[in-house]
């Protein structure tokens, strides 16, 4: 009994021993019943147990851990691929074997320590991204195997790049996990940001279509990348400095294919105190994506999406309707409704103005101080301010009417022009009609309801000049009111006399008669007066030159400004007029 505590005793000691402790020694409960047993039966006779066997026997069971000496116990690693190999070496016991086991896995190879009892994983061990556990044995010469020295390593995959994908490299609208297109063969653009000057590849389905190198930057950009209908999978990677590849980024899209253009919705609506209300019927499309409201305030403008403004998004499908509070009160707006689907499919409502468009000017003559007596070379000059009452932007467009001379020219005498008439812009000088060349009266045939009447007289000879042929043309023109519109009668009757020469004896006198009637409407001049907002005024001039009037001759010249639309329709119902502006010429 006195022997079992002796070894009991030594065993506390051995144990506190720093080395040993940190070599796991423990004294085990079958150890002391061995050493007990044998105690007993030994009790009687002392001198028979051998404590440096029995010790000797125990130690080739308790084998030490490896003590890892390259790595810590716990230890993170940051890598731009998705595995990294690592060197462990440290101290066990001499010619012992070393024995790994990474992630649950035994290793078949084993390693070696040397006479001093350090070894080294010379060919690595492979960690993966994430959390990596490596068991380190020791085995002893007589095949004992000691518990593990545990270590954990973290593996956090740097990404050496990162990507988008977008429908194309213009308006930049990137693709999500969903593709909706309206193409049997969807190309995209695809861009994104590396490691600088490296080699970046790109695989589509398992196929590596395309490389490119990043700029000094790192950026890079693939154009055209054609996609397969239904699942796309996406992956880009680099080469590092040491041509080894990066981790993939992966993107993962599917493609929908849809060429239909959602239903047209009609929309209406009306104004109110607060702003113009719209509504619609709801869409049907399965693929819907959104309206569009759509507005414009030029009333030749048919509002289009993507190109004018949009005024509101919506959505949910079951949303009808939209208030539109951002208007100025009696101005008048131009709306459109764009269903969308989600391809891009795209379909417009009708135009739906609110108020209704109202295309209105008005006119006012200035005082002229200007006497209405000119001499030649002088100039007359009667201002006008005209101003936009309507609710939409108009154009003005000049409208003529007559130059009326007094007393009235011979065309055949008049060698030079008598007067010159323009429309002018006095802020930029303009000229929106000029006339240059009156010299006799001229009368626009939508508003001669007086008639005129013009005679043209030409005589020829037979070839020995003994017949005179005298052929009279005389035409007669009238404007008459027909049915709401103005009807121009125009009749034109030919006298052709023949006689002899020398007596002037009649040979023959016939005459004929024509007539016409055609419908006449206001007789456009000059070009256009472009642009006038609503409530704005500008001022404009009528400009009369006496180039060559005798004293006393008269002119009186008359004119109307139409209001019109942008694609050159105007509005005769509401035209403004000038008045007759008299002048007279004083001679030289």
């Amino acid at each position: 009994m006195e022997k079992f505590k002796k070894i009991f005793l030594f065993f506390i000691f051995i144990c506190t021993i720093p080395a040993v402790i940190s070599a796991g020694c423990s004294l085990l409960p079958g150890d002391i019943t061995t050493v007990s047993v044998k105690n007993n039966k030994q009790a009687d006779s002392d001198d028979e147990f051998d404590l440096n066997k029995e010790l000797e026997s125990l130690s080739e069971k308790i084998v030490s851990p490896p003590i890892i000496t390259s790595h810590k116990l716990y230890e993170e690693f940051a890598s731009e691929t998705d595995k990294k190999l690592i060197i462990i070496s440290g101290e066990a016991e001499p010619q012992s074997k070393i024995e790994l086991k990474i992630n649950g896995k035994t290793i078949e190879k084993t390693y070696k320590t040397d006479n001093y009892g350090k070894f080294s994983i010379e060919d690595g061990v492979e960690l993966i991204e994430g959390q990596n556990t490596v068991n380190v044995y020791t085995v002893n010469t007589s095949g004992n195997k000691s518990e593990p020295t545990k270590l954990v390593f973290i593996l956090n995959v740097r990404k050496a790049l990162d990507f988008k994908i977008y429908e194309d490299p213009t308006n930049l609208k990137e693709i999500g996990q969903y593709y909706y297109t309206k193409s049997y063969e969807p190309q995209v653009f695809i861009a994104g940001k590396g490691m600088s000057s490296a080699d970046v590849y790109l695989k589509i389905n398992d196929k590596i279509i395309a490389s490119i190198r990043s700029d000094a930057s790192g950026n890079f950009s693939f154009a055209n990348v054609e996609l397969e209908r239904g699942e796309n999978s996406i992956s880009l990677w680099c080469l590092n400095s040491n041509k080894e590849p990066s981790s993939p980024v992966t993107r993962n899209i599917l493609i929908l294919n849809d060429t239909l253009s959602p239903e047209p919705i009609s929309l209406t609506g009306y104004v109110t105190d607060s702003g113009n209300a719209l509504s619609w019927e709801k869409s049907n499309d399965e693929e819907f994506l959104s309206y569009k409201i759509v507005r414009v305030d030029e009333p030749c403008l048919s509002p289009q999406y993507p190109t004018d403004d949009v005024i509101a998004t919506i959505t949910d499908s079951s949303v009808t309707n939209f208030k539109d509070e951002n208007v100025i009160s009696g101005k008048a707006y131009f709306y459109t409704l764009w269903v969308i689907d989600k391809a891009g499919n795209l379909i417009s409502s009708n135009i739906l103005p609110l108020p209704a468009p109202r295309y209105y000017i008005s006119l006012k003559k200035m005082d002229n101080i200007q006497g209405d007596v000119i001499a030649r070379r002088q100039w007359y000059t009667q201002y006008y301010e005209i101003t936009n009452t309507g609710n939409v932007p108009v154009n003005i467009q000049p409208v003529f009417d007559f130059f009326i001379l007094d007393p009235e020219s011979d065309p055949n005498m008049a060698l030079n022009p008598l007067w010159a008439v323009y429309i002018w812009d006095p802020n930029t000088g303009t000229n929106y009609y000029s006339n240059e060349d009156i010299r006799v009266t001229q009368i626009a045939d939508w508003i001669n309801v007086s008639g005129t009447r013009d005679v043209e007289e030409t005589i020829t000879y037979n070839n020995d000049k003994s017949v005179k042929t005298t052929t009279i043309i005389t035409t007669t023109k009238q404007t008459q009111e027909k049915d709401g519109k103005r009807i121009a009668v125009s009749t034109v009757v030919t006298r052709v006399i023949r006689a002899y020469t020398a007596t002037g004896t009649v040979i023959s006198d016939t005459s004929t008669t024509s007539s016409s009637e055609s419908i006449v409407e206001p007789e456009k001049i000059g070009s256009i007066i472009p642009g006038i907002e609503p409530g704005q005024t500008i001022r404009i001039a009528v400009k009369i030159a006496n180039v060559a009037a005798d004293n006393g001759d008269k002119i009186t010249v008359h004119f109307h400004f139409a209001p019109a639309d942008c694609q050159g329709y105007f509005f005769t119902e509401d035209m403004v007029s000038t008045g007759d502006i008299h002048i007279t010429s004083s001679g030289k």
